[in-house]
């Protein structure tokens, strides 16, 4: 219905607009911004319907070699890197961290890292999530809860872990609770 009525919004009065503005017929006082306006929200609306109704192909892979400089990429989308502290020693081995997990998924739209996890697990009793990261464009479409959910998958029995400062609220929606009891002690990585 609310498709419907946003094409008949486009088919009448903005195709009247066009076609005056075609054959030369000069609309003048109100009636100007109004048809401008609605050819304006009808093109909006019709950017935002179809940004909606079209499905985009995500491949999840398995792969944990992912390209150096596809991940870098990410990393700097998302914030977790600066282009001013990487070496290019550092975006030549962005992966290292990758390779030594123990499983690693990733989302890709036309061959091009849009997401990607990694895990360290003892396989039976704990699994601690790393690294969950998805562009900017591609967030709240269900990528990111995909792939916690094949993480969790590959060890439904285990403990889960994530320590995060700004993702709890996604992560409480798909089942992860907080523990107060535990405080997290850190020496900081170098590299980020």
């Amino acid at each position: 219905m609310f498709l419907l009525k946003c094409r008949y919004i486009e088919s009448s009065a903005v195709r009247q607009y066009k076609i005056a503005k075609t054959v030369g017929v000069r609309i003048e006082g109100e009636s100007t911004r109004c048809f401008r306006l609605l050819e304006l929200l009808s093109w909006k609306l019709t950017n935002w319907l179809l940004r909606g109704l079209c499905m985009i192909e995500i491949e999840y892979r398995d792969q944990k070699d992912l390209p150096c400089d596809e991940l870098y990429k990410l990393f700097l989308a998302v914030g977790w890197a600066k282009d001013e502290n990487t070496t290019q020693m550092m975006r030549d081995n962005f992966n290292c961290a990758f390779l030594a997990s123990t499983f690693v998924f990733s989302a890709w739209v036309d061959n091009h890292l849009v997401g990607c996890i990694r895990v360290l697990s003892d396989l039976h009793f704990r699994s601690i999530i790393y690294d969950l990261a998805v562009l900017p464009e591609y967030q709240k479409q269900g990528i990111g809860t995909e792939l916690v959910h094949r993480c969790i998958n590959m060890c439904p029995g285990s403990e889960w872990l994530v320590q995060t400062d700004c993702a709890k609220g996604f992560y409480e929606t798909i089942g992860f609770k907080k523990n107060s009891e535990d405080d997290f002690l850190m020496i900081p990585c170098k590299w980020f």
